[in-house]
């Protein structure tokens, strides 16, 4: 990433972008970190309680992180692509050890690693849609059920807004009411991050498509061998 960008043609002009041509300009491309940062954290409390299935889905979800990072590192390197932002001037000028602390913990910003980008949140988007089924909602049922004074224990109910549909295995197969949330808020960012110049609207479509093909494929795998089992 920091080889990347350093040798990114920042005197090249930014390529033709429909994105870019069709939202406003928004100057504050920090929201993009803070956006990314807010959905990790999302991931991790929604998960960190149920105690069943944590584990699994944490290990899986940083493992497919790790090699999304891996591709796009390889990726940025080989190619090097003119900055869509104006006037962006990196921060990362340390040592690379050093300036990937600054940039985890959004001190300093780079400019020059442009490829694909936003594939994190994408897989935060399906790491809620895969393995969530409503038990979200279940402290909310609990306190309705406080409220009215009924001590029942709260179970999955039947698909509909608040539950999906479950498939053979036990994995959600409809749309629900977290579905259309989470992917709402996914978009969302997809349009902030190209209103914002950090990043072309095809580093945004190209890292939607590849997060989900390879999301697609290790859990695809991993179903057809507890199959055969």
């Amino acid at each position: 990433m920091f080889l990347a960008d350093r040798n990114s043609p920042y005197w090249i002009p930014s390529l033709p972008d429909i994105g870019h041509r069709s939202l406003p300009y928004w100057t504050y491309f920090s929201i993009n970190n803070y956006y990314l940062l807010t959905a990790f954290i999302l991931v991790l409390i929604r998960y960190i309680f149920q105690r069943d299935i944590r584990l699994i889905v944490f290990r899986r979800w940083l493992f497919l992180q790790a090699v999304m990072f891996i591709i796009r590192s390889i990726s940025i390197y080989v190619t090097s692509l003119s900055v869509p932002l104006p006037g962006c001037n990196t921060t990362a000028i340390g040592s690379p050890p050093v300036e990937a602390f600054y940039i985890m913990f959004l001190i300093h910003t780079t400019c020059g690693d442009v490829l694909f980008f936003w594939t994190y949140i994408t897989l935060c988007a399906l790491a809620w849609t895969t393995y969530s089924k409503g038990e979200e909602y279940y402290p909310i049922r609990w306190l309705w059920n406080q409220f009215k004074g009924k001590k029942q224990e709260i179970i999955q109910g039947r698909p509909g807004w608040l539950y999906p549909q479950l498939d053979s295995i036990g994995d959600p197969l409809s749309f629900y009411l977290t579905t259309y949330l989470v992917w709402i808020f996914t978009i969302i960012g997809y349009l902030f991050i190209i209103a914002t110049r950090f990043h072309y609207t095809v580093d945004v479509f190209l890292g939607f498509l590849l997060s989900h093909l390879i999301w697609q494929t290790y859990h695809y795998y991993i179903k057809t061998l507890a199959e055969r089992r």
